[in-house]
């Protein structure tokens, strides 16, 4: 990974670190204002603290343990106070606490009791910037929160779709699917999923809201197109563009990110090396799915039949056996709501 996007986001976490804490401490000064006695009980606690770690590093074995047991317990005793001064206040004692954005590392980027391994949040930002992941963006407005069924037609149409449930049936069944792949994510038999249908029936929404709730959930997302992703991979072999910043880290982490979507499959072009390319991603993925808990989503505007003949059969083999296949049909739903593009 290119040693300055390292130092920019190591940029970027101090600030935030330091904003967190600086806003704790205007809060705590504020709270001391107005209740001097909580000041004085956590200048007490501070002071009774130096001094335990004082005893338990200096003391002789032989008489300290009765000592640290009496300073021990008046700790407990300040703190006892000091929870029932807050709760006769009205005071949470969250608002004595620095809000960090990621509470697993506090807004370090590693995890101290893990011997400095990098944190998930650290992760996701090293890959959104490195694979420009505008459309990760759109997860506060297109998330399981925001699922509309109602957007779907309720009445069938055979003659149309060639199938006999509606639009909205048919929707909250994949959603209901989605939902269930979320909860198996880590199980190595839980396949991956495949998404094809028309444009604008819900695809990326969907895949959206797979993104946002397995990002809650600490794991690690590259979304990215199909045709923009070979793109970047061909010219990493081939070391063409030269001021593109993609390296071996970021081709490395197709293969290690624990959700890799790739949306717009089949409009990439016809091309034997971004076939080969395309079929390594995801049977590499696919091979080590039984050792580590990694999935990956396809969507794509082609029907099966187009992609039979479009793919060859060894890229048609993995995604027909190892990918759950969602058929997304009915109208054109962003035009609904008034979204273009």
């Amino acid at each position: 990974m290119n040693i300055q996007v390292h130092r920019f986001i190591a940029l970027e976490y101090e600030k935030k670190r330091n904003r967190a804490l600086l806003e704790v401490e205007k809060r705590k000064n504020d709270i001391y204002e107005r209740y001097p006695e909580l000041r004085s009980i956590d200048e007490q606690q501070r002071q009774e603290g130096v001094t335990l770690t004082k005893a338990v590093l200096h003391s002789d074995k032989n008489t300290a343990e009765e000592y640290i047991e009496t300073l021990d317990k008046k700790i407990c005793e300040l703190k006892k106070a000091k929870h029932q001064l807050l709760a006769k206040l009205g005071i949470l004692p969250d608002e004595l606490e620095p809000v960090f954005e990621c509470n697993v590392c506090k807004d370090t980027g590693f995890i101290e009791k893990s011997n400095g391994k990098m944190c998930a949040c650290y992760r996701q930002r090293l890959l959104n910037l490195s694979y420009r992941q505008s459309n990760l963006e759109l997860l506060t407005i297109e998330n399981f929160q925001t699922f509309n069924a109602e957007l779907y037609a309720h009445g069938g149409d055979h003659e149309r779709y060639g199938i006999n449930i509606s639009p909205r049936e048919n929707i909250l069944r994949i959603k209901e699917k989605c939902l269930d792949f979320i909860k198996r994510f880590d199980g190595p038999k839980e396949k991956n999923l495949l998404f094809t249908g028309d444009t604008g029936v819900g695809k990326t929404f969907l895949s959206n809201c797979i993104a946002k709730e397995l990002l809650d959930k600490g794991k690690t997302v590259i979304y990215q197109t199909s045709p923009r992703l070979l793109d970047l991979i061909m010219n990493y072999k081939m070391r063409f563009d030269r001021q593109d910043t993609f390296d071996s880290d970021e081709y490395n982490s197709l293969f290690e990110v624990d959700l890799l979507i790739i949306d717009d499959l089949g409009a990439e072009g016809l091309n034997t090396s971004r076939f080969s390319e395309l079929f390594t991603i995801i049977n590499t993925r696919l091979l080590t799915q039984q050792s580590k808990c990694s999935k990956t989503i396809l969507s794509t505007n082609l029907s099966l039949e187009k992609m039979n003949e479009y793919y060859d059969d060894r890229t048609m083999s993995r995604i027909l056996g190892e990918f759950y296949i969602c058929k997304f049909f009915g109208d054109d739903i962003r035009l609904k709501k008034g979204r273009t593009g």
